[in-house]
């Protein structure tokens, strides 16, 4: 086992994250109710961090930053060669984090990709302010580009029959 060297309390979901020296990570409910633990990675957990809106976080060790949804399992990872991953934080928006690395680096990264599945179709976060439309079970079949938004697009979702950005 080993020692905690990162940890993470989301009121939103009342969910609690750690990380640490055996290279796992870990979700608790607000009661210590082990939920979730993670496959080992290759080096020590050195920062965790939850959204703001519980939906999803992040985790950082040695070159290595990792987005999971809220359950735990893996939605995107990124190496980068900057060493320990440490402190990473939330922009406001949600849709952006920042950290800083052993390495002496500042890590900045923002939230693209994001998929949103509703009513035959799919949704996915190209850039800032730009969706694509494309058919649920089809990615081939194109319905549709939105760039029409001034404003930096933060969530997407489909109710009562109509997408919401």
């Amino acid at each position: 086992v080993g020692g905690i060297l990162a940890i993470d309390w989301n009121v939103a979901n009342d969910k609690i994250i750690s990380g640490g020296e055996d290279c796992r990570y870990r979700i608790f409910d607000s009661s210590g109710v082990l939920l979730h633990v993670s496959f080992p990675f290759q080096h020590a957990i050195s920062s965790v961090s939850w959204r703001p809106d519980g939906s999803k976080f992040v985790v950082g060790s040695f070159n290595t930053i990792r987005l999971c949804d809220q359950s735990g399992w893996e939605v995107c990872h990124e190496n980068i060669p900057v060493g320990s991953v440490e402190n990473l934080v939330w922009g406001a928006d949600q849709m952006h984090f920042i950290g800083c690395s052993g390495g002496g680096f500042v890590i900045q990264s923002s939230l693209v990709g994001l998929m949103c599945c509703g009513n035959g179709f799919k949704v996915k976060l190209d850039s800032n302010n730009s969706i694509r439309v494309v058919e649920e079970f089809n990615e081939d079949v194109f319905i549709e580009d939105i760039d029409i938004f001034r404003e930096r697009v933060i969530e997407t979702s489909f109710v009562f029959d109509h997408m919401i950005v």
